[in-house]
C-alpha cells in the first residue's frame, strides 16, 4: 500500500517570521538482510537525555549516567554563514533563477509519495526538460531513478542490505540509529543530500560529504529499515557545532522524531565530552523544532528538580535557559 502525502510548509508563516526578522531592534532568535535477533537479557545503556530517559541501545555508544559538575555553560559564538558566498552578481542572479523552480513535483520512498517543495540540483539526465513528475528513490541507498521498474531491478539485484550503510550505534522500541561516515560513504551521503533538498529552501552541501558524519535515524520491522530523518555534523568543528543539518522527512513530522534527532546530538556532545551547539542559523523548521525541544527540557528540568536542592536547581535552570536561548538565537539556516 502506497501513502501519498501532500504537506508543503507555511509560507505565510515562514514570511512573517522573516517580516520580523527585517526589523532593528528584534531578536534572531529486512529480508535481504535479517535483523540481528536481540537478546532479551539485554537491556543495553541509558540514553540520558531530558525526556529521553528509556533504557535501550546496541551499546556501541555508551551514554551513561554521571554525575554533573557544576560547571559555567561554555558560550559559542554565533557565526553568519553565507550560501552564496564567492558568487558575484551575474552568478547569483543565474542561481536564483534556476532554484526558484523546483524541478521534481513527487518523490517516492517506500510506501510514500511524497509532494516536493524545493529544488534539489540532481543531475540533468533525471529531468531533461526541466521538470519530471515522479522521482522513484531506493529508501535503503537513496540511489534515484525515473522509472519504477528501474527501482524494482536496482533493489532486487543490488540491494544487499536493508539498512543505511555504517555503523548501528543504538537501537531500542522499532528505532535504529546509523553512523555514516561521509568519506567512506560518499555516494549515499551525497544522495542523501541530493532528497533532503527536496524539503530544505537553503541547502549548499552537495558533494563535499568527506568532513562530515550522518546520522540517520531508522524504524526497523521484519522487512529491513525504513528512514525516517537525519542529522549531520562536522568531524572536527573548530566553533563547538554539534549540528550542521537536521531533517525529519515529511510522512514522519509532528510524530517527536525531530527533537530526538536534537536530544540525539547533545548526548554525542555529552558523550564527547564538549559543549555542543547547532550551526547557525537555523532554517524555519529547524527553529520550531529547537524551540519545541528546549521548551520540552526546561519544563522537564522544571517539574523534575528536587525541592530541597535550591541551589542546583536555580542553576540547572539559569544554564538550560541559557543554552535555549544561545541554540535559537538566529532563525534561518544556510547550511545542509
Amino acid at each position: 500500500t502506497r501513502d501519498r502525502i501532500l504537506a508543503p510548509p507555511s509560507r505565510a508563516a515562514a514570511e512573517a517570521r522573516k517580516a520580523k526578522e527585517e526589523k532593528p531592534g528584534q531578536e534572531e532568535a529486512t529480508k535481504a538482510s535479517p535483523l540481528a535477533e536481540e537478546d532479551e537479557d539485554d537491556k543495553g545503556e541509558e540514553l540520558v537525555v531530558a525526556g529521553y530517559e528509556r533504557e535501550g541501545g546496541s551499546g556501541a555508544l555508551d551514554f551513561g549516567r554521571r554525575k554533573r559538575k557544576r560547571e559555567a555553560v561554555t558560550a559559542v559564538e554565533d557565526m553568519e554563514h553565507d550560501e552564496h558566498e564567492g558568487l558575484d552578481e551575474a552568478s547569483l542572479r543565474e542561481h536564483e533563477e534556476v532554484t526558484k523552480v523546483k524541478n521534481v513535483g513527487a518523490v517516492e520512498l517506500g510506501r510514500w509519495l511524497i509532494e516536493t517543495w524545493y529544488f534539489s540540483p540532481y543531475p540533468k539526465e533525471v529531468y531533461p526538460t526541466g521538470f519530471t513528475e515522479t522521482l522513484y528513490v531506493c529508501e535503503h541507498t537513496f540511489a534515484f531513478f525515473c522509472h519504477k521498474q528501474e527501482l524494482v531491478r536496482w533493489s532486487t539485484r543490488r540491494v544487499r542490505r536493508r539498512s543505511p550503510p555504517g555503523n548501528e550505534i543504538y537501537r531500542f522500541q522499532g528505532l535504529a540509529m546509523f553512523e555514516v561516515d561521509g568519506a567512506e560513504q560518499t555516494v549515499f551521503c551525497q544522495n542523501l543530500c541530493y532528497f533532503a533538498k527536496l524539503f530544505l529552501d537553503h541547502k549548499t552541501l552537495y558533494f563535499d560529504v568527506d568532513p562530515f558524519l550522518f546520522y540517520v535515524l531508522c524504524e526497523y520491522d521484519d522487512f529491513g529499515y525504513h528512514p525516517v530523518g537525519y542529522f549531520s555534523k562536522e568531524k572536527h568543528s573548530d566553533v563547538g557545532y554539534n549540528l550542521a543539518c537536521i531533517l525529519t522527512f515529511p510522512p514522519y513530522q509532528r510524530k517527536g522524531y525531530g527533537r530526538f534527532l536534537i536530544a540525539f546530538s547533545y548526548a554525542l556532545s555529552r558523550k564527547e565530552g564538549k559543549v555542543g551547539a547547532p550551526e547557525k542559523p537555523l532554517s524555519d523548521l529547524g527553529h520550531v523544532s529547537y524551540r519545541s525541544y528546549w521548551s520540552a527540557t526546561l519544563v522537564h528540568h522544571i517539574r523534575h528538580a528536587a525541592v530541597n536542592s535550591c541551589d542546583t536547581y536555580t542553576n540547572g535552570a539559569a544554564n538550560l535557559a541559557a543554552a535555549a536561548h544561545a541554540d535559537n538565537s538566529h532563525p534561518n539556516n544556510n547550511h545542509p
